[in-house]
């Protein structure tokens, strides 16, 4: 097993390292006050205090002008995770808890074992769209799923939300549909003070698993209300940017066929997309239609 340690990603000391030793060690940049320093004006003297237990890294405020950040939030205080990132002022940091790579690595590949064994219970014959959905939600993309009417595409992403624990949420594209109905849109609301003003009601799209039904079926104005959160993990209502839940994974679907009355994705939107994933028939399903043709 490695030591735990903190890795600057921004700044001057961008790529450098910091061993944590055990017990509670400060952080700023007072040369004489901290034990960690970091020569940076938004960073204070003795801006907040570091300590690891049980492989998770507790970072709590000490009285600094600018705080700590963790999920683009500022915070008193903070419990980071092995590999997940946190703020001290104006320069961010990743944590690292050492465990040694082939560890790691094993201890992946069991939880994708258990992971495809629990799906499996439910779809069956679709091994490499399993594999693909899985995969690029671990690589944190996107997939686009083309495939006929009646394949379990829309069974297989509920599946596998729930197999993973994420908040699921599903959107049937029409022509209809507007650009706010996915994301959210400013309604007048009375505040607590009783005088009008506008409040934000979050659309469908503040989730962490999306399901974009029938994606060519909207027309493009509506297709490009993902493109910022496809890509930025953020949506921007008037003069605000509002972050998305961590993860955040779009998955859609296409029907190959009927493509009268479509809007076909434009290239800039295809280009979101991991994966693009071919469903069709299982094996055992192809022989008895062929079969079925033959007689």
């Amino acid at each position: 097993m490695g030591k735990p340690r903190i890795v600057v990603l921004e700044g001057d000391s961008l790529g450098k390292v910091f061993q944590l030793k055990e017990g509670v060690q400060s952080i700023g940049r007072g040369e004489d006050q901290a034990d960690i320093v970091i020569a940076d004006k938004s960073i204070s003297k003795v801006h907040a205090t570091l300590e690891v237990r049980d492989d998770v890294l507790y970072v709590i405020d000490k009285g600094s002008t600018n705080g700590i950040f963790y999920n683009r939030e500022k915070v008193r205080q903070a419990n980071i995770l092995d590999q997940q990132f946190f703020g001290i002022g104006d320069i961010y940091f990743r944590f690292e808890a050492g465990e040694e790579l082939s560890s790691v690595i094993h201890d992946f590949q069991m939880r994708v074992v258990t992971i495809m064994d629990e799906l499996r219970r439910k779809i069956i014959g679709q091994e490499q769209v399993l594999r693909q959905l899985v995969a690029s939600i671990f690589a944190g993309g996107h997939s686009l799923m083309v495939g006929v009417p009646g394949l379990a595409k829309t069974v297989t992403v509920n599946s596998l939300s729930q197999v993973l624990d994420l908040e699921f949420k599903r959107v049937q594209f029409t022509p209809d549909l507007m650009p706010s109905d996915i994301t959210g849109t400013n309604i007048i609301s009375e505040n607590e003070d009783g005088k009008n003003g506008f409040k934000f009601v979050r659309g469908p799209i503040f989730t962490q698993l999306l399901l974009a039904d029938e994606i060519i079926r909207t027309p493009p104005k509506t297709q490009a209300a993902l493109l910022e959160a496809m890509q930025e993990k953020q949506v921007t209502v008037g003069d605000r940017s509002i972050p998305l839940p961590r993860p955040f994974v779009v998955i859609a679907t296409q029907n190959p066929i009927e493509q009268e009355g479509t809007y076909v994705l434009p290239e800039a939107q295809l280009d979101r997309f991991m994966f693009n994933i071919q469903v069709d028939y299982p094996q055992c399903v192809k022989k008895r239609r062929f079969s079925a043709v033959q007689q």
